[in-house]
């Protein structure tokens, strides 16, 4: 990738960046004025009239700087090697059904079995479109366990579950903005070294996006990304890995993707198997995710967000180095993110089960 591809990455970044903190002003005077508000129930940890349509802005700004790239490239010829229309066209037609999926949803309330069933139809249309996880690295034994006739059927489920992880953790004003920024930037970088330069410009597109709406949204928030924003995010960051045919390593897209998004996936995982044991719906709302369990030990909102963002950050360097160093002997500093991710969750898990003891004590 030449210098000239990198400029025009960065510059469509902070051209994100500029366009949302536009947008979301005017998100913001046609919330208030329609009072489009967050409804407030005992989950909930903010009070007040808040919008909750901050998804609008991140979308728009998303796609608008994906537009002027494409037109840049149409000016300037050849130069960079951008986007088929043909390959390219499915993954914007399922981000238009994610979005707006998340925008009708905002508004009234769609039951559970309409979004899976929209969500799905999106997946399908990225999976079939894409190229689908071929199978998982093994480090230091070199080998690549092929998901084989699997590949489709791991990508689509894939698709779905992050796109709903990162709606779970939506739960704290700044967390899945800052959380999900980093995970972006995280993979631009990634994609960058391993030279697939639409990946990476749209990560870096989208990072921008939502550190625009994170000027609205850290503690206290002015606004709320909604699950307009949520599940956009969580599906973008789920198909970037399958764009284009991986780079590097056969096998290494999942694995360094996993990695980046382990927190979210985690807390995901968690809550599955925490409804399974008390046999309830999946789908089920709960207030013991981590950020609530983080909360009722008496962490505050910016100690949360920096316990968070940090373990987000020590994934997304881990990859990084180890993307940039072809020995798997770098794999080590990924094992040691991980090691940091799944103690963090499991201590807090413990702390939390102790604390509800004693109170029942």
């Amino acid at each position: 990738m030449d210098n000239h591809s990198v400029y025009l990455i960065l510059a469509a970044a902070v051209a994100a960046i500029v366009l949302n903190l536009i947008f979301t002003p005017i998100l913001l005077h046609l919330s208030h004025r329609f009072r489009w508000y967050d409804q407030v129930d005992h989950r909930k940890i903010h009070s007040g009239k808040i919008p909750r349509i901050g998804g609008a802005g991140i979308f728009l700004s998303f796609f608008a700087v994906a537009l002027i790239v494409i037109a840049v490239k149409g000016v300037f010829g050849g130069r960079l090697p951008i986007m088929s229309v043909v390959h390219y066209a499915p993954f914007a037609v399922a981000f238009l059904i994610i979005n707006a999926l998340g925008l009708v949803d905002d508004f009234s309330n769609l039951r559970p079995r309409i979004k899976i069933l929209f969500q799905a139809a999106a997946a399908i249309i990225v999976t079939v479109a894409g190229h689908p996880f071929d199978g998982l690295y093994v480090p230091f034994a070199q080998v690549m366990l092929p998901f084989g006739v699997f590949s489709y059927v791991i990508t689509f489920f894939w698709i779905i579950g992050l796109c709903n992880a990162v709606n779970l953790i939506d739960g704290l004003d700044g967390l899945a903005g800052g959380t999900s920024a980093i995970a972006a930037l995280s993979m631009g970088v990634v994609f960058t070294i391993q030279h697939t330069y639409t990946p990476a410009l749209l990560a870096f597109i989208l990072g921008g996006a939502i550190v625009g709406f994170l000027f609205f949204n850290m503690p206290p928030a002015r606004l709320f990304m909604g699950d307009s924003g949520a599940l956009f995010i969580g599906f973008v960051l789920a198909t970037l890995p399958v764009m284009e045919p991986a780079g590097g390593r056969a096998g290494t897209p999942f694995l360094l993707a996993v990695t980046i998004l382990l927190i979210p996936i985690l807390d995901t995982v968690a809550a599955i198997l925490r409804r399974i044991r008390r046999r309830s719906p999946i789908h089920l709302p709960d207030r013991e995710h981590i950020h609530h369990k983080l909360l009722d030990l008496g962490v505050s909102s910016s100690g949360i967000l920096a316990i968070i963002y940090s373990i987000t950050a020590v994934l997304g360097v881990s990859t990084v180095l180890w993307t940039m160093n072809a020995a798997d002997v770098y794999f080590l500093w990924v094992l040691f993110a991980w090691v940091i991710a799944v103690g963090f969750f499991l201590v807090l898990d413990r702390l939390n089960r102790r604390r509800v003891t004693e109170r029942e004590k």
